[in-house]
């Protein structure tokens, strides 16, 4: 299954009467994730502070593959080295898309401790985690497991 979408981050700008940013086009299927004009066959790491401009990199899974002999655990030391560069932006929410068919997961203990720090966690199979991305309006970080 192949996830198409467009999201506008134009908001913030046409309110404040400034020019439109482009639109960002997101699609995933299985092993892959388009975000504009780049595919990424990694799992990706999207920060959206409500400028306009969405930063990507690629996930760091070796922590979770040392700890668990599986990239499909995201405990909270991995979530707070994408967090930390941007704790004085405060970001409110964290978005997980779990993959195509949901095997991702974020350890509980992580959950926890997010929860308690006042971010909202969104847990999605990936194509779902997409189109929640895209209509979300807070700052937010995203998780995006692209296979299984």
């Amino acid at each position: 299954m192949v996830y198409k979408s467009f999201i506008n981050q134009a908001a913030f700008y046409s309110k404040k009467g400034l020019k439109k940013p482009m639109e960002t086009e997101y699609e995933t299927g299985f092993g892959w994730m388009r975000i504009g004009d780049k595919t990424y066959r990694d799992d990706v790491v999207l920060v959206d502070l409500g400028d306009g401009n969405i930063r990507v990199k690629e996930r760091d899974k070796s922590h979770s593959e040392i700890k668990y002999g599986t990239s499909h655990i995201v405990d909270y030391n991995e979530v707070s080295r994408y967090l930390d560069p941007w704790k004085d932006i405060g970001i409110e929410q964290i978005i997980i898309g779990t993959g195509q068919y949901g095997r991702l997961e974020l350890d509980p203990t992580a959950r926890d401790k997010l929860v308690r720090r006042g971010i909202e966690v969104i847990e999605l199979e990936t194509p779902r985690a997409i189109r929640f991305w895209e209509r979300s309006r807070k700052k937010k970080l995203g998780i995006f497991h692209v296979t299984c």
